[in-house]
Order: C-alpha cells, then structure tokens, then sequence
C-alpha cells in the first residue's frame, strides 16, 4: 500500500502543480479546482474522483479481454484475473504504454500499475478493470 501511494503521489506531481490553493493541469495548465483546506487534502480528494485522469477518449465502452493493454493500449479493459503483469508482453516483447489504474471488480481495491513494474495482486477478486491514466514516459 505504501508503494502504491508513493506511485499516486509521483503521478500526481507530474500530472498536477498547486499555485496557492488552487491545482492545475501540466499538460495545459487548465485549473482543476480550488480549496479552502489543504492542497494534500485536495490532491487525495482529486486522487478519488478526477474523471479526466482515465483515458480522455473514453467512450463508456469496457473492452472485455485476457491480454488487456496487450491488445487495447489506451482503452479501458476489464481482465478475468485477479493477478495483471506491468511487463512487456510476452508474444511481442511490446511494453505496456500507459500508467494504470487498476480496480478489483469484486473488492473495490485500487493499485497504480508502472510499465515495467511489479506484477498487481488482487485477492479477493476474480476479474479487474485497467484505466489508462497517461502515457507512461520510460
């Protein structure tokens, strides 16, 4: 869990910068919000709910497939497992493009997913849906 914060927050800082108590966006430096409270409050508040921080493209369509990012880089896909590698892939040798938020189907659990990462393990699920967050730079 720790690690998976640590992914969060340095995601956060390269996707986001604060200017006094407003966060913006690096990429076109759109403001995304204001607070009277903490810009960390804010930012695990943005971490939650941010509904720009999937794949912009999102068309509510969920792609259902076994090889994910494999076969679908940039869309979200949902996988009949509960164990997602962050590795190349095996067929091609192809890396995982994107940064992922993975969530368990069945407990809700979050996990960040790096390209090149640690494999993600989910328990208490039997399948997980992968949201690309943004491209992942190597």
């Amino acid at each position: 869990m720790k690690l998976l914060m640590e992914n969060w927050r340095k995601y956060l800082a390269e996707a986001y910068y604060s200017k006094g108590k407003c966060v913006y966006k690096k990429d076109d430096n759109k403001k995304v919000g204001c607070t009277d409270g903490s810009i960390e409050d804010y930012l695990a508040a943005l971490h939650k709910n941010v509904p720009d921080a999937t794949n912009e493209s999102f068309t509510g369509e969920i792609i259902e497939c076994e090889r994910g990012q494999y076969d679908h880089p940039g869309s979200i896909t949902r996988i009949p497992s509960n164990t997602i590698t962050m590795q190349p892939d095996p067929e091609t040798g192809n890396p995982i493009l994107h940064v992922l938020l993975v969530i368990g189907d069945q407990s809700g659990e979050k996990q960040i997913g790096i390209p090149g990462g640690p494999n993600l393990f989910f328990p208490e699920d039997t399948s997980v849906t992968e949201y690309p967050l943004k491209k992942y730079k190597v």
